[in-house]
């Protein structure tokens, strides 16, 4: 039984890696009419899981994509009513699709963080600040407390043995310092927006990057955060949360 579970996580984790070179600019093979997002078979395959949740009324979700969906959010925050939502590849407009079953669980706090696939598939940035301000309206509508995280930038070598083999007419950190470009024009809409709305904007570039990059020091491969890349990202997010403390309940 054990073994069985072991090679389905393998296989998912596998499948997961694919998706996220998906991220360079060539969509999920299958029917390109569809949205990004439901091209992506971890979306679903997620989606189905969450339906098994029995854990109502949360203190926090944490809502995202392979960033947010990368940790065991109760473990690391030391927290128990904390629930993942994050879905390995999703774009902003996946994320906006499945809002709804967010807010439904009823959180005190809903945590965003998402854009990154948007912007490696050259999805404009201000459709997807327009879809990220959507998501963070109808969280804030719905009585829970949105806190928003800043879109990190990939590092110098994201991608590089794909983009070798596929496109070699590209320089890697040229190409990836170009997309780093709209993730900090993302940020600054983002954080802008949440200053004028009193929402809490957590930047984790300030820590995470050295000028046009992710440092490598904080990543396991160019993109995706390591065990010292989380433990920043908890750091700063447990500054914000002891405003909150009094609606927060620890583990026993």
């Amino acid at each position: 039984m054990r073994g069985k579970i072991r090679l389905i996580l393998i296989s998912f984790l596998f499948l997961s890696e694919l998706l996220f070179a998906s991220g360079l600019g060539l969509s999920i093979q299958s029917d390109s009419t569809k949205p990004y997002y439901l091209r992506n078979p971890v979306y679903k395959m997620r989606k189905s899981v969450f339906k098994l949740n029995k854990l109502k009324n949360p203190d926090i979700v944490m809502f995202g994509d392979s960033h947010t969906q990368g940790a065991n959010w109760n473990e690391l925050l030391g927290m128990y009513k904390v629930i993942n939502r994050g879905i390995a590849g999703d774009d902003t407009r996946g994320m906006l699709a499945r809002v709804k079953d967010v807010v439904a669980l009823h959180p005190k706090i809903v945590v965003i963080q998402g854009g990154i696939n948007d912007i490696y598939n050259w999805v404009p940035t201000e459709i997807i600040y327009k879809n990220l301000k959507k998501i963070i309206e109808i969280v804030k509508n719905s009585g829970a407390v949105p806190i928003v995280i800043s879109v990190t930038l990939a590092g110098k070598r994201w991608g590089e043995d794909w983009i070798k083999m596929h496109r070699p007419d590209l320089d890697v950190p040229t190409y990836n310092k170009g997309r780093n470009e709209e993730v900090k024009k993302l940020n600054r809409m983002l954080k802008d927006y949440c200053y004028s709305e009193k929402i809490d904007f957590i930047d984790l570039n300030k820590y995470l990057s050295g000028g046009n990059f992710l440092k490598e020091k904080f990543s396991r491969d160019n993109l995706h955060l390591n065990a010292s890349g989380y433990a920043v990202w908890r750091r700063e997010l447990l500054k914000v949360l002891r405003k909150y403390k009094f609606k927060l309940r620890k583990h026993d």
